[in-house]
């Protein structure tokens, strides 16, 4: 028999434990131990989680930080040190599966080539009402292949499908090869550490490199969706930032890899646009203004209100240093360090400064719009 570790990482989602774990419990195939991560849970999930496994007779182990860790990869790694079995199975304490879900992905590693096994998943709220059959929408626009079984090699799937989107949304669906994922957490844990949005997508885009995927097309994962999930971003400079990483990453390890000389490395290196709209869906203004916020030099922020502050605060998790003045007629001086000067004193050096920048709730008067030469943005999709 080849030996299942199951990490489960939890952060106050006492409210989905029991479903999760009970169908842990019923897997068809033998657990070899479970792994509970609690990431300083404030609510009762340790309680139902112990309550729940008491009288399990697969081995447990309870690891509880007094200290939220505040990155999911970092439980990862933890529970991969801890695991002593061959084969990794990240249960994700907010979703559930069929009580067969192990029995058919394990038969994938029969190929000893094979280093990831994954399956389909169905889509459902914080209610277990199904909100997709499948992510076959998701799938449809590289290929049908998804509508069945297949194995594919690793460099042939980045090519084919991990440069323009993370095809593996959920990592509860996924059974993994215990040296090779923590092959790529010892060589670059530094990296994945500091992903904040699509550390998994870099994660599977490196495990190409060590061998195959293969997919199982019956839905034996439920992938929850709700107020809680991770998924739910706030738009940020992190996206464009993560996402030119994750390309930069797979244009070279495609250069490393595959010999054949009709990839198209000029044309690859040019599809960052197209990474962002189709992975993380973002409508063509915002992505505009990220892009412009990430290429300015001098930045000037409209107004020192409640929406002001909004602005200055993203802005000044990005790049402070590119914050040249606040505008406001009514407030002197400085904020935070940085000057404020009078909407005529802009008006007359607007030269100074790259980009303008106000804020949700904020209007500018038609006569301040009509005298504005640079390009200014009204930041209404971020916050």
């Amino acid at each position: 028999m080849k030996t299942i570790s199951v990490i489960v990482p939890n952060y106050n989602y006492a409210n989905f434990l029991e479903q999760r774990l009970i169908t842990i419990l019923n897997q068809t195939y033998p657990i070899y131990e479970l792994i509970f991560l609690d990431d300083n849970s404030q609510d009762d999930s340790i309680k139902i989680a112990k309550k729940v496994l008491k009288n399990s007779s697969i081995p447990i182990k309870f690891i509880s930080n007094k200290k939220n860790s505040g990155n999911t990869f970092k439980q990862w790694y933890k529970g991969l040190k801890e695991a002593k079995g061959e084969y990794i199975w990240i249960a994700e304490a907010d979703d559930y599966c069929e009580n067969n879900f192990l029995q058919n992905l394990i038969t994938f590693f029969d190929d000893s080539n094979v280093i990831l096994a994954y399956s389909q998943s169905k889509i459902v709220d914080q209610n277990n009402k199904i909100l997709a059959p499948n992510y076959l929408n998701h799938t449809k626009d590289i290929s049908n292949d998804w509508e069945k079984d297949f194995i594919i090699d690793g460099i042939i799937e980045l090519y084919r499908s991990f440069y323009y989107k993370n095809i593996i949304p959920n990592a509860s669906a996924i059974l993994f090869k215990k040296t090779s994922l923590l092959d790529v957490f010892e060589k670059y844990k530094n990296n994945i550490f500091n992903f904040k949005l699509s550390g998994d997508w870099y994660i599977y885009t490196i495990l190409t490199t060590y061998g195959k995927f293969a997919f199982c097309s019956k839905p034996l994962n439920y992938h929850r969706t709700h107020i809680q999930t991770n998924r739910k971003k706030i738009i940020s400079l992190d996206i464009l930032k993560e996402v030119e990483i994750i390309k930069h990453k797979i244009i070279k390890l495609l250069k490393e890899n595959y010999e054949n000389n009709h990839i198209n490395y000029k044309k690859l290196s040019k599809n960052l646009i197209n990474i962002i709209k189709t992975e993380l869906s973002l409508k063509n203004d915002i992505l505009d203004i990220l892009q412009k916020i990430a290429q300015s030099q001098k930045i000037a922020i409209f107004g020192l209100g409640a929406s002001g502050k909004l602005t200055y605060n993203f802005i000044k998790q990005y790049y402070p240093e590119k914050i040249k003045y606040f505008i406001d007629d009514n407030i002197k001086g400085k904020y935070e360090g940085i000057s404020i000067i009078t909407t005529s004193q802009f008006l007359s050096n607007q030269k100074e400064i790259d980009i303008l920048l106000y804020g949700k709730y904020q209007s500018l008067n038609n006569s301040l719009l009509q005298n504005i030469k640079i390009p200014f943005f009204k930041l209404e999709n971020i916050t």
